[in-house]
């Protein structure tokens, strides 16, 4: 059997669009007009730079984020447009282009959250997505989005 070589960037094809990590200098050269910087934060307080052609549609930005986290239990978890006010959460739509989902210009920030509560959390069949779940509960109480009774707190 002959030997292929395969190039190798850190480009990753994703349902016909590219998602790349923004932070590579090869791809700074390589940059358009056609392409945009999204940058995700995390439940765990990292965040995350992803560059995608604006023509893309929310699906692939949705599993760059979750590929990512090591997400395979998903259908919980979104992206919400952090130019909304928390009262009004808008969330990505994963059949919309990007493009025309945010007002401005790129960078655009979002946030990686919770997006359907389950009311017996115990039936998460993945550790780390229980992990992702305690995390925003944990930041919804301490940010008194969630309010609690302190003493029927455990």
């Amino acid at each position: 059997m002959g030997s292929s070589s395969v190039a190798m960037n850190s480009r990753l094809p994703v349902f016909g669009g590219r998602i790349s990590n923004a932070g590579s200098p090869e791809l700074s050269k390589e940059k358009t007009k056609a392409d945009a910087v999204c940058d995700v934060r995390f439940l765990d307080g990292t965040a995350r730079s992803f560059k995608i052609s604006k023509q893309d549609d929310g699906r692939s930005l949705l599993d760059a984020a979750f590929n990512h986290v090591g997400l395979p239990e998903r259908e919980l978890f979104g992206l919400q447009l952090a130019e909304e006010p928390a009262d009004s959460a808008r969330w990505l739509d994963p059949h919309k282009a990007v493009k025309k989902q945010f007002k401005g210009s790129a960078p655009w920030l979002l946030n990686f959250r919770v997006r359907f509560f389950i009311a017996d959390p115990n039936s998460l069949q993945q550790e780390k997505t229980r992990h992702l779940y305690f995390l925003q509960i944990r930041s919804d109480i301490q940010s008194g989005r969630v309010p609690i009774i302190v003493k029927a707190a455990v």
